[in-house]
Parts: C-alpha cells; sequence; structure tokens
C-alpha cells in the first residue's frame, strides 16, 4: 500500500492512500484521460469501506482513489489540530490531492466525508466535478448521537486504561460494547461477510492507532467525537462556490440521521442557487455503500455518467 508525506497547519503526516485504473488494482498515479473519482470515508473506519467499488467492473473504468484520514486505518499518526472538524480534514485532503497531481475530479463522500466533501468543493469548485454525498450529517451533531458517542469512547477510554495496568486484567466487555456501538451506527443490523471482515480490520486499527498508550487514546477522542462534534454547517456565501452537481444518498435503515436531515440538505444547497440538485433513497443503513452495493453502483454510475454532461 503506497503511502505519501504531507505537511500541513497540523504538523507532518504519512497518508496511506489506493490508487485503482482500468489496467492495475494498485497503482502509483491516475491514468490521464479518463474520469477519476474519490473516495472519501468516515469515522470508525478507513478506505477498505469502499472495497465492493474498486472491485466492480463497472467502476474499474475509471481512475479510483481512497485515502485514510488522520488517525485512522494505516495513516495513523497523531492529530494535531486542536479542535479537529471536516475543514481540517478538507486541508488535509487537498495538500494530498496537489501533491498526487490528480486531475479534476468526482467524490463520493460518505457520512462525514460528506461534510469534508463539501469543503473541498466549496474551497476549490475547480478541482470538482460533481459530489456523491451518501448518508450526509446533520449540520450540527443530533444531541443524541453525540451523546452516543461520547460514551464510545469513555468505554474505549476505560479499555484501554484497564490494558496499561498490569495488576488488573483487561476488560475485555467494554472493547465488544465499544465494538457493537460502532457497528450498530454504522451498519445497524445489516451483516455480511463484508461487513464481518471490514470490522475485524478496523479493530486492528483502532489496537494500532488508539491503543498503547493515554496519547494514543487522545487520537481516538478526535477522530471519533471531536471530529464530529467540531462540524458545523457552511455559510450561504461558502456553499454558493459550488459549482458541480450535486447527488444526495439517504439511507433507508438509518438509525442516526433520518431522511429529514438529507431534506434538509438539499433545500439548503437548492435555496442558495444550485442548478443541478437531486435526493435519493436507496435501501441501507447509514454505510450503505458497503452492505448494499448492488444498490449504489448502478445509480452511481449513472450519476457519474450524467455529470460528465453537464
Amino acid at each position: 500500500m503506497p503511502f505519501i508525506g504531507i505537511e500541513t497547519s497540523a504538523g507532518p503526516a504519512t497518508i496511506a492512500y489506493a490508487i485503482s485504473t482500468p489496467t492495475s488494482t494498485s497503482a502509483d498515479s491516475v491514468t490521464p484521460g479518463i474520469p477519476t473519482v474519490v473516495f472519501l470515508h468516515s469515522g470508525y473506519t478507513s478506505k477498505e469501506t469502499f472495497l465492493s467499488q474498486y472491485e466492480d467492473a463497472t467502476l474499474r473504468q475509471f481512475n479510483l482513489v481512497a485515502f485514510d484520514f488522520r488517525g485512522l486505518g494505516e495513516t495513523g499518526g497523531l492529530v494535531d489540530y486542536p479542535a479537529y472538524s471536516p475543514k481540517d480534514t478538507a486541508t488535509d485532503l487537498y495538500e494530498l490531492i496537489r501533491l498526487l497531481k490528480l486531475p479534476p475530479f468526482h467524490v463520493f463522500g460518505l457520512s462525514i466525508g460528506a461534510c469534508v466533501a463539501l469543503e473541498v468543493a466549496s474551497s476549490h469548485p475547480e478541482l470538482v466535478l460533481s459530489l456523491t454525498l451518501c448518508s450526509p450529517l446533520s449540520p450540527v451533531e443530533l444531541e443524541d448521537i453525540a451523546f452516543g458517542r461520547q460514551q464510545i469512547f469513555e468505554y474505549w477510554e476505560t479499555f484501554v486504561k484497564s490494558t496499561l495496568d498490569s495488576s488488573i486484567k483487561p476488560d475485555m466487555d467494554l472493547f465488544q460494547d465499544v465494538v457493537t456501538g460502532c457497528t450498530q451506527l454504522v451498519f445497524n443490523v445489516d451483516h455480511c461477510p463484508l461487513t464481518d471482515g471490514v470490522t475485524k480490520l478496523n479493530e486492528k486499527y483502532g489496537a494500532q492507532n488508539w491503543a498503547g498508550s493515554l496519547e494514543n487514546v487522545q487520537v481516538c477522542r478526535k477522530v471519533c467525537v471531536d471530529w464530529f462534534l467540531n462540524r458545523g454547517p457552511l455559510s450561504d456565501e461558502q456553499l454558493r462556490k459550488i459549482s458541480c452537481p450535486v447527488s444526495i444518498i439517504h439511507c433507508e435503515s438509518d438509525v442516526a440521521y433520518p431522511f429529514e436531515v438529507a431534506e434538509e440538505l438539499r433545500d439548503t444547497l437548492v435555496g442558495v442557487g444550485l442548478k443541478h440538485v437531486s435526493l435519493h433513497q436507496v435501501p441501507g443503513p447509514h454505510y450503505g455503500c458497503l452492505t448494499h452495493p448492488h444498490k449504489y453502483v448502478p445509480f452511481f454510475f449513472f450519476f457519474l455518467i450524467l455529470s460528465l454532461l453537464y
């Protein structure tokens, strides 16, 4: 898996990324002359969220690019932003795009990845050809979801502290509570071999990135709590800078963010004057693109082709 070093106001980081082209499943650079799609993952997981999209023959006609953000997946490392938010992630993303010399691209943003996508499309509209916002979040975190995220983190913090104290036995029940809480939020009751595999992989990443020291526990707090709670709505002026078509996808079994959240986003974008905004419901939980890829890929492919005509 290739890595690339970046330097932003948060300090240095070594970012893991994956590029797939029509002729290579693991390329060092994109193929010129064909569309490029950038996938932005969300919390508790990594770029492997989009494994089904990378394996789909229809989408393999394009350049496919995904990253692991700071503190997540194979990137790991410290998160030195004082109040970490999607805006900060967008700063990292822009630096990655610049260093990889990506051409203007299409974006598929999942959950908080959709927030990052909006930030990038607003601050660098010349780079973004289309936005697909899957399972978008509310502009400000909903109170009950914020409580749940904080509770999951506190369980993790207590579990890690138990592993650091040689006089007591690690509390594996707390560890299982963390896994259960995360999977219920993102998968609801939709489980399959792929969700189980991605869960196991991210348990491994969590142990690498968020355990072993109290400093690493604070990385978990920043990427699993602060990242979500520190977000805020973009201003009308910022949203008006978006110059590409937008497709919003709500997952019907999303237990955290109801359809009204997606409707509000659509109405906001239309209200500031964006001309090509659509809203759709698709089967699946919050991370429906992972559990129900067969429902997403044809729809996403059609939107990509349609957006090339605008």
